[in-house]
């Protein structure tokens, strides 16, 4: 079992150096980082769904809306536990309600998905959800649940300078495609987060 520090930098003005070293990396994405709150999804072989945060509690302020509720379960087999990674955006936004970003599965068919690269629990997550990405203008969101979209490296500078104006968005997460990403037992909050650094635009309520 490993434990790797989930590190964010800060960016005064453009991308961070530390940015530019990921850059490097073969096989790395960026995701956008909202700022939403942490929302494991949990769909048990009854078909019960409950969220829980990055304390491993329950959501308990929250109720799911139908809309969302039947997107929940047109993408999770029945019968088996199903476990998604995601952000719930409604808490921290005037933008955006009752949407869940959705970028990991990590239990799939009543299994762990040990073993597996980001890369091969990405692709499984596109495969259910479909190319449905979270639009920059807000008014545009009109679903309850978006993918986390990928960008290249060479798409990160102009990406920062569209999203830096975006309040709803905090910054970007790159995140490594290959072996050291294959999802590791663990029950720690930083646990299977080495393959990833997030980069943070300056803001006061974005927690470091």
């Amino acid at each position: 079992m490993t434990s790797a520090l989930f590190v964010s930098h800060k960016a005064k003005n453009g991308l961070t150096p530390m940015a530019k070293v990921w850059s490097r990396f073969k096989n790395t994405q960026a995701q956008l980082k909202l700022n939403g709150n942490r929302n494991l999804i949990k769909v048990s072989p009854k078909g019960e769904i409950e969220f829980w945060n990055r304390h491993a509690e329950r959501q308990q302020k929250y109720t799911i809306p139908p809309a969302m509720e039947a997107e929940i379960r047109r993408i999770s087999p029945s019968g088996v536990w199903t476990v998604w990674d995601s952000e719930l955006m409604n808490f921290k936004t005037k933008e955006i309600k009752d949407v869940v970003y959705m970028y990991d599965v990590l239990v799939w068919q009543g299994e762990y998905l040990f073993g597996k690269t980001y890369g091969e629990r990405y692709e499984l997550l596109k495969s259910q959800i479909g190319e449905h990405y979270i639009p920059f203008d807000y008014s545009a969101i009109d679903r309850p649940m978006y993918l986390a979209q990928n960008f290249a490296p060479d798409e990160w500078p102009n990406l920062w300078e569209t999203l830096r104006e975006i309040p709803w968005i905090e910054g970007l997460v790159a995140k490594r495609f290959d072996n050291v990403s294959a999802l590791e037992p663990g029950n720690h909050e930083y646990n299977n987060s080495g393959f990833m650094m997030r980069f943070r635009k300056p803001h006061k309520n974005y927690g470091s």
